[in-house]
């Protein structure tokens, strides 16, 4: 706690306006550190709130899905997946596609940094995906299962154009 008010930390928490905390532990302690100078609210998660974003909203998304013919089909979007998590998700798309054929997968890994690990389980896995960051030079003529978000910020828009979703 003494540490907390030394130079460096104490010239950093000026910088800082609000902090928005998940359980209410943490606002307390948050506002026992930085005193009353600050707000300080307890939010609970947030990490759900916009999970019913309004695709119109973002019509790149809508546009691209459109252009390489997911248009029709059912989609699964797995966010925010843990390392391992991907791959049950990925054993799952391809046991369900024997019985649902047109049906998709969105995988976006928690980390992004991440999908190059997940690039090699799909490869294994004999999953035909394409990286969203390299959607401008993809060919919207090739056949894929997967999309696979390497990009922040595009998450909500993938939930929201999908049939179902898992949340990580």
């Amino acid at each position: 706690h003494r540490d907390l008010h030394s130079f460096p930390t104490r010239r950093s928490s000026d910088l800082v306006e609000g902090i928005l905390c998940q359980s209410e532990n943490d606002a307390q302690r948050y506002k026992k550190i930085l005193g009353k100078k600050k707000e300080i609210k307890y939010t609970g998660n947030i990490k759900y709130d916009n999970i019913n974003a309004d695709l119109s909203k973002n019509t790149e998304t809508l546009k691209y899905l459109e252009k390489i013919n997911w248009k029709k089909v059912k989609i699964i979007t797995a966010g925010s997946t843990w390392r391992g998590e991907d791959k049950i998700i990925a054993k799952a798309y391809l046991f369900n596609k024997r019985t649902i054929s047109n049906l998709k997968l969105v995988l976006a890994p928690r980390h992004p940094e991440t999908a190059n690990e997940t690039v090699s389980m799909l490869d294994n896995l004999g999953i035909h995906y394409m990286k969203w960051s390299d959607r401008l030079n993809f060919k919207s003529d090739q056949e894929i299962d997967c999309i696979l978000v390497d990009e922040m910020g595009w998450l909500n828009d993938f939930y929201s154009s999908c049939d179902a979703a898992f949340v990580g």
